[in-house]
């Protein structure tokens, strides 16, 4: 979706271009049936060709229409699918001040409210939702649409996939806390009322667990509220411990735990730093981000098992010569 034209782009006046402006449009008309099975059908159809195909500003508008449409429906398929479809589109930066215009902030919130308990359209809808409020251009618009309570239930989810999500998300809307959420004493209450579930999770041993959680709480860190429950929750020691015992840990999309941890201890104790004020931690959903391929267990599974192979095959390759190369000597005959 991101960078240059693709193959089957419909602006670049390739072949296939015709084609894929005929296919739109006959899957346009069936999102807009009465008849479920075609809404289902033009849903997956276009969630499948999203994911191939750059859309012109004028193509979108059409398109975002018929998917605010389908992402309301109450047919488990119709909904998934439709959901995967605008969190592709989302990720394109021309696309995204479209669809907040066309009200999909609130219809993704609305969803979400309806099916939290379906991990398989909750982790197309939390998608979308991570990365509108990446944007901050978009992110208004979610948080006005009464985001925040649902993300703080999404985080006990029993899905691992939608925990995670839900984590990184609720990470996203904490880094304006000092900013589009100062003065809202609604979302703040709610906001501080998970930050014990946030301290929790920041000593969890799954590192995405543990690096979201630890962003989240460093972002939530610079409104003197929020900042006030982390303190009487006894964040602060808390947060110490996280530092130091992750100080030689890797990054993790660019973020290191204990830069987090140190983040959120220094602005607990009064840091007036401003490159410390500065710091936020924000994750953008993409089409195969670490993240993404790391939640794919199949994947990964699969990744590692090549991975070994290759190893194996360069050691034997390494030292075969010096293992077999006696073989190829000639044979010195015995002295009489």
């Amino acid at each position: 979706m991101l960078g240059g034209p693709r193959e089957g782009d419909i602006e670049s006046g390739s072949g296939p271009t015709t084609h894929h402006i005929s296919t739109l449009q006959h899957l346009l008309r069936a999102a807009h049936s009465s008849d479920v099975e075609q809404q289902e059908q033009a849903a997956r159809q276009l969630s499948s060709l999203v994911e191939t195909t750059v859309f012109p500003a004028v193509s979108f508008g059409p398109l975002v229409h018929a998917l605010t449409r389908l992402i309301p429906s109450e047919h488990h398929g119709v909904v998934c699918f439709s959901s995967r479809a605008v969190k592709t589109l989302l990720l394109d930066d021309a696309l995204r001040p479209q669809a907040v215009a066309a009200k999909i902030p609130a219809v993704l919130v609305t969803a979400l409210a309806r099916w939290k308990d379906e991990p398989h359209i909750c982790r197309e809808l939390l998608g979308g939702l991570q990365t509108l409020l990446w944007d901050r251009s978009s992110a208004g618009a979610v948080i006005d649409a009464g985001i925040t309570p649902l993300l703080v239930t999404c985080l006990a989810s029993r899905n691992y996939e939608v925990a995670i999500l839900a984590l990184s998300t609720l990470a996203n809307l904490l880094a304006y806390s000092d900013s589009l959420v100062l003065a809202n004493k609604m979302v703040v209450q709610q906001l501080a009322s998970c930050q014990h579930s946030l301290l929790d999770l920041s000593k969890s041993q799954d590192k995405f667990t543990r690096v979201y959680a630890v962003a989240a709480l460093a972002n939530g860190t610079a409104h003197p509220v929020i900042a006030g429950k982390i303190t009487e929750l006894g964040g602060d020691e808390s947060l110490r411990i996280v530092e130091s015992q992750n100080k030689a840990n890797l990054s993790l999309g660019g973020t290191r735990v204990a830069e987090c941890a140190e983040t959120a201890v220094l602005r607990l104790n009064g840091s007036k730093d401003p490159a410390i004020a500065l710091r936020k931690y924000r994750y953008k959903f993409g089409n195969k981000t670490m993240m993404e391929l790391a939640l794919d267990s199949e994947t990964h599974r699969n990744r590692l098992q090549v991975c070994f192979v290759l190893w194996v095959l360069s050691i034997v390759l390494l030292f075969y010569p010096l293992v077999f190369s006696h073989r190829s000597l000639p044979r010195v005959p015995a002295a009489p």
